[in-house]
């Protein structure tokens, strides 16, 4: 046991150092191709742990990436008027920090009448929150705040201190950082309160669990997860609006990856969002006018066809073979 732990930590430092040395050396595209398969990697994996792991399927997932992206604006650029260009990793950091907070809050919040419903209820109710968030960003009451349907960015001179490198390293850290809770949750006693739940809510009930207290906790981890995905998108593209992270097209990107390679495993995201990025940007340049109907398609096909994803494909060959294997009379 202990030295598979050594061995696994060992081959995730590797990544971590070679992943470094890509973004110290490699070419201003590549460094945005990977921002943005850091980023869904981010968004796949904080998905995972309610829909994963616990069952819910959060279709509003998407609502907190927004909201972080905003949350990070609205806080930086009024950092920047106060603390100015010499504490600039400063302001970065406490408007990370801030942003995450408020989706935490928000979260918990929402936890108490969205898990009063269950299933496909549950699913409907928080996709109507990207709308919901969507009309609020939109609407001319608040567009002194969130710039409404034109959007929000970055003050001129707080834009000009972003660079992809930096967004590079900071999206890095914050899929390292998902990752290691991923993993934490799943190799912890939770995991095991999280299968009783998934299984059975009311027999999970009767042996002392308090459902709505770890879907609550689950939901509201999933949620600063999601957000830190969006601080980190806000500080590379500096720009947004309500289309381009509260748009309905989007609500389905973290379920898509995170079927495609495997729900339920640290692994699978991070493989679903590999093959995502790479087919997405293909898709864009080559059939910009059929990637909706691509990715739909995609979608219907690996829930009804393959709903254990890559991961779970390849444990099924390896599983058959092996019974092969033992099956085959000795020579």
């Amino acid at each position: 046991m202990r030295k598979d732990l050594l061995r696994t930590t060992t081959v995730w430092i590797v990544i971590l150092v070679l992943a470094s040395l890509v973004g110290m050396f490699a070419a201003p595209y590549y460094i945005s191709l990977l921002i943005f398969l850091f980023i869904y990697a981010t968004l796949a994996l904080s998905y995972d742990i309610l829909g994963g792991l616990l069952g819910y399927m959060n279709l509003g997932h998407i609502t907190f990436y927004g909201l972080g992206a905003y949350l990070f604006a609205i806080i930086i650029n009024n950092l920047f008027m106060i603390w100015g260009s010499q504490l600039i990793l400063l302001s970065v950091f406490v408007a990370t920090l801030s942003s995450v907070a408020a989706a935490s809050g928000i979260a918990a919040l929402l936890s108490y009448p969205l898990f009063r419903i269950k299933g496909f209820y549950f699913a409907v109710a928080t996709l109507g929150l990207i709308t919901l968030v969507n009309i609020i960003t939109s609407s001319p009451e608040m567009s002194p705040i969130t710039g409404g349907f034109s959007g929000i960015s970055l003050v001129s001179d707080l834009a000009r201190e972003s660079n992809p490198r930096n967004s590079y390293f900071m999206a890095m850290t914050i899929l390292a950082l998902t990752s290691l809770i991923h993993v934490l949750i799943r190799r912890g006693t939770i995991r095991n309160i999280f299968g009783c739940i998934k299984e059975d809510e009311q027999a999970s009930e009767c042996t002392g669990i308090n459902p709505f207290r770890y879907k609550q906790i689950a939901f509201i981890i999933s949620a600063a997860l999601a957000s830190l995905a969006g601080t980190a998108y806000m500080w590379f593209q500096t720009y947004t609006n309500p289309r381009l992270v509260f748009a309905l097209e989007i609500a389905f990107l973290p379920i898509i990856i995170a079927l495609l390679g495997g729900s339920g495993t640290l692994v699978g995201p991070l493989i679903g969002s590999i093959i995502f990025t790479l087919v997405y940007q293909l898709l864009l340049v080559n059939l910009p006018s059929l990637t909706k109907l691509i990715m739909g398609s995609v979608l219907i096909a690996v829930g009804i066809g393959a709903s254990s994803g890559i991961v779970g494909l390849v444990r099924g060959l390896s599983r058959l073979r092996r019974k092969t294997y033992e099956a085959s009379p000795p020579y």
